[in-house]
């Protein structure tokens, strides 16, 4: 229902005579003229108009002027819209070409009066797109033909919420680009254009968001399993890309994405590479969709790191590599332990490409030392790593010998040593040698090996020991071992008798005696006779009685001659002629004093 603005009167008159026959009360609406406005949007031009309460419709116009005849068309209607309507969008118009428009407010037979706008040449909204470049965010839109130049804006998310745009400047007609410098990274942006044909400016369009990302910086080095690269953190990264291309034939290849890391990872080891070929890589930084631009790292030529081990020599520590492809050269370097703490890396010498060991003589014994060698070709150095780490320990020189109960086995102390391992090997013929036996492990510069068989050629060494170092392993004494027989004695009468058990291996038997003197002193041994054959006994008819005796036999084989084992001490004693008892007082002899007659002092009383 329309609210009546007015009364008014209807009559009926007379054409003749002009008299009034009829006359009628009204109501008449008024409707006010909408004030119309036109302006250039993002997809055509824009009405936009007052509204009255009162109306149900709205009726749109256009006239379009024609340059030629310099004239504007009939006015067009263009639509009726509906009462709450207050905007509408020709999108049937043309860059360059003029416009007006007017409304009409519409309810049933009654119409405002309509008032045109002024009139506007419609400027077309320029299309955004925006990409990321090394410096900042770069701005790209299309050329509109009658455009005298460009306004361009942006607007930022802050906290979830676009905030208003702001004039970033203006650019001449012939570009059509513009570069945001002023990004900050990690900051999420969205950009817009207006082409202006003087004062008159176009609608514009908002570009998609965007994040500005910072492009990576990688440094890359050869790493102990391929190429290492690292970069800074990003603000607003997600995670990075990592790519690679590498040179086949003279010519770079496509770059190979490597994969994807999370937002806290800032560097990269690449296992996949080949040693002796060259590579580049590049790494952006991601957010979703956005990717950083990049630039490629200088190429660098793969070199693996050496494999290095090290063990003593008899002479100093030997150390071997493994050869690397790509190699011109090897540097190798040796650190010392001092005081708990390893000292710098000292260069000890660079070696030919066809090298793969070295021998360090320069070594003290009982220094712990580490050493590492690098692959080089011209300025580019493969990694390194630490071989294991090694006490030097001297040979020991070792000495063998008969002993009573087997074979007695001597070195000297070497310095750094903690402890000795003591090794044997066996040979019947003397030509032919079983393998290494561990005998023990000892702190002391000495041991005795009484599991030695007699008649059996035996080799002895002995390697220094500290923790995992040990000295190198070198056969040093050889021995021919004869047992030392077990001699026993039987006493006669003014006679000893020396038995002994047979001993493999033994051709002869040599039968010692030693004899103490008055001052209780053993004389040396004295050879008494030598027993050719299955003889196991002697007897010895020279004794003299209280002359303490004892024996021993040595077992032979040629020049080689056993040890001994002395026998128990044997003593003749004389017969001694008794002493006559002397008379003792008696008790009744005693006189009340407790001395005995003739003056005798008294025994001294003994208490428990």
């Amino acid at each position: 229902p329309a609210t009546f603005t007015e009364k008014g009167s209807k009559h009926k008159v007379c054409m003749v005579c002009e008299v009034e026959l009829e006359t009628a009360e009204i109501d008449v609406l008024t409707l006010t003229t909408p004030v119309v406005k036109a302006e250039n949007a993002s997809n055509g031009v824009k009405v936009t108009w007052t509204q009255d309460e009162d109306a149900a419709n709205y009726i749109v116009y256009s006239s379009q002027y024609n340059a030629k005849t310099k004239s504007w068309s009939k006015w067009v209607n263009r639509g009726t819209l509906s009462a709450e309507t207050s905007s509408w969008v020709d999108k049937k118009v043309k860059t360059g070409e003029k416009y007006k428009y007017a409304v009409r407010a519409v309810n049933g037979k009654y119409k405002s009066a309509y008032k045109e706008c002024a009139s506007l040449t419609y400027i077309e909204a320029p299309t955004v797109t925006c990409t990321i470049s090394t410096t900042g965010i770069l701005v790209k839109w299309n050329k509109v033909e009658i455009a005298t130049g460009y306004t361009v804006y942006r607007s930022e998310l802050v906290d979830g919420k676009w905030a208003k745009w702001e004039t970033l400047g203006k650019t001449i007609p012939a570009k059509n680009s513009w570069l945001d410098d002023k990004a900050e990274c990690g900051a999420t942006y969205r950009y817009a254009i207006r082409a202006n044909v003087g004062s008159i400016r176009s609608g514009y369009v908002a570009g998609k968001q965007i994040i500005f990302l910072e492009q990576p910086k990688v440094n890359i080095s050869n790493a102990a399993t391929g190429i290492f690269g690292t970069w800074e953190l990003v603000d607003g990264a997600t995670g990075y890309t990592i790519y690679r291309s590498e040179l086949v034939n003279g010519k770079w290849t496509s770059w190979l994405n490597l994969g994807t890391t999370k937002a806290n990872v800032k560097s990269f080891t690449d296992t996949t590479v080949k040693s002796g070929s060259k590579y580049k890589y590049a790494v952006k930084a991601v957010s979703g969709s956005f990717k950083s631009t990049y630039t490629a790292t200088e190429a660098l030529l793969y070199i693996a790191q050496p494999k290095v081990t090290i063990s003593n020599v008899e002479n100093g520590i030997s150390g071997k590599w493994n050869q690397v492809k790509g190699a011109t050269a090897y540097t190798i370097y040796r650190a010392e332990l001092v005081d708990g703490e390893w000292s710098k890396w000292v260069n000890l010498g660079t070696a030919k490409s066809t090298a793969k060991t070295f021998t360090d003589k320069t070594v003290k014994c009982g220094v712990t030392y580490k050493y590492t060698v690098r692959a080089t070709n011209n300025k580019v150095k493969s990694s390194y790593g630490d071989s294991n780490t090694l006490t030097f320990l001297s040979v020991p020189t070792v000495k063998a010998s008969n002993a009573g109960t087997g074979v007695k086995v001597q070195w000297g102390k070497i310095a750094g040593a903690t402890s000795y391992t003591v090794y044997r090997r066996e040979s019947t013929d003397g030509k032919k040698w079983t393998a290494w036996k561990t005998l023990t492990s000892v702190e002391a510069v000495a041991y005795t090996d009484t599991t030695a068989v007699s008649n059996l050629k035996y080799q002895y060494t002995v390697r220094a020991v500290n923790g995992e170092s040990r000295s190198v392993f070198k056969a040093s004494a050889t021995l021919y071992y004869l047992a030392a027989p077990v001699v026993a004695v039987e006493k006669g009468e003014l006679k000893v008798t020396v038995n002994w058990n047979k001993v493999d291996g033994a051709t002869s038997y040599v039968v010692y005696r030693s004899q103490m003197g008055e001052d209780g002193k053993w004389s040396g041994w004295k050879s008494m006779a030598t027993i050719k054959g299955g003889t196991l006994s002697w007897t010895d008819e020279a004794v003299k009685e209280d002359v303490v005796y004892r024996y021993t036999v040595c077992s032979l084989n040629g020049k080689i001659k056993s040890s001994y084992v002395a026998s128990e001490d044997v003593v003749f004693e004389s017969e001694k002629p008794e002493e006559e008892p002397k008379d003792e007082p008696s008790e009744d002899s005693k006189d009340e004093t407790g001395t005995t007659e003739g003056g005798n002092e008294a025994k001294p009383e003994v208490t428990a």
